[in-house]
């Protein structure tokens, strides 16, 4: 059964933010050893509270064209993009820009999809936005158009809503398997469609949440024929890193006021605390089978992300050893 290696990520929404200040990031946890580095497929900033509050009229980087180049610039991190809407691109245009962001970065390229969620930012350029069932359906196809043109000569597909005929797309990716990692929360149907078809599963909560979501994905994967075990479990929460509890639980308290969020809401949001608390944390979503750990760097704070390679890291870097 497959087994796969305790990895840590940062992703960092292109948002408010200098492309040169980005970078800096990127090539920063690049070098202090983390495995992933993730964008976010928005055109448009986010604001704290989703789509019902107004957007921030500020500078947002185009997810995958700052991927590409992030990744040329780094040496060793992984990238991806945190998730593709698949509503933006059609399967087969993306199936080429990721194989071609393979090749330029020699193999480091996790595909990130998900059925689509802002559906201000659809309105606000004319993008068709279908309800739920749709997104969902249309996920469901995209990921078998992305497999088949990675992998077919020519490749052949007769969906509901995606076709393709003697489809080509060349250079094939340089990844024997160019993974797909599926991102959200649905435990009936996001969870189906990624018992078949993906290679990890990127949802959130806490660890009795993810209990539920696991039991859910492993009964899929029964239905459908599939070793759970093939599946990467990976873990995404904003991080509140500091020196101590007590000056992390103050940071997020600010944050929580910030983002008009219950202080205790943002405890469950958050993975929080000092070196300690954190690892310990940590220790309960490892010990339920997820391996993949994967940060919202809040604040992009370099002190931070220069501590939990310090202090978290290399804890579970032995252990793994």
């Amino acid at each position: 059964m497959p087994r796969f290696p305790i990895r840590f990520g940062i992703q960092v929404g292109p948002q408010h933010i200098r492309w040169s200040e980005l970078l800096a990031v990127f090539q920063l946890v690049d070098e202090l050893g983390f495995d992933t580095g993730w964008t976010f497929d928005h055109f448009v900033p986010i604001s704290p509270g989703g789509e019902k509050e107004p957007w921030v009229e500020d500078d947002c980087l185009e997810g995958w064209t700052t991927l590409t180049a992030l990744g040329a610039l780094t040496r060793r991190l992984t990238v991806g993009c945190l998730v593709t809407g698949n509503t933006y691109r059609h399967p087969a245009v993306l199936a080429n820009m990721a194989a071609t962001v393979d090749h330029i970065t020699n193999g480091r390229l996790y595909v990130g999809i998900g059925a689509a969620w802002y559906e201000l930012e659809h309105r606000m350029y004319g993008i068709p936005f279908y309800d739920v069932r749709e997104r969902l359906q249309r996920l469901n196809e995209a990921v078998q158009v992305l497999r088949l043109l990675w992998t077919e000569h020519r490749a052949n597909f007769q969906g509901r809503y995606y076709q393709l005929t003697d489809a080509l797309c060349y250079p094939k990716p340089v990844q024997a398997r160019l993974p797909i990692l599926i991102g959200g929360a649905g435990e009936k149907v996001t969870a189906r469609i990624v018992a078949r078809h993906a290679d990890a599963w990127q949802t959130w909560g806490e660890p009795a949440v993810w209990q539920r979501k696991i039991a859910a994905l492993h009964g899929h994967c029964r239905d459908v024929g599939r070793d759970p075990a093939e599946i990467e479990l990976v873990m995404g929460a904003p991080l509140v890193l500091a020196e101590t509890d007590a000056a992390a639980e103050q940071r997020l308290a600010q944050l929580a006021a910030q983002r008009g969020f219950p202080l205790e809401r943002a405890r469950m949001l958050f993975l929080a605390g000092g070196p300690d608390q954190v690892a310990r944390r940590l220790q309960e979503y490892l010990e339920l089978g997820i391996t993949h750990f994967l940060f919202n760097a809040v604040e992009r704070e370099h002190a931070m992300l220069e501590l939990f390679a310090r202090e978290v890291m290399p804890r579970f870097r032995a252990r793994a050893a």
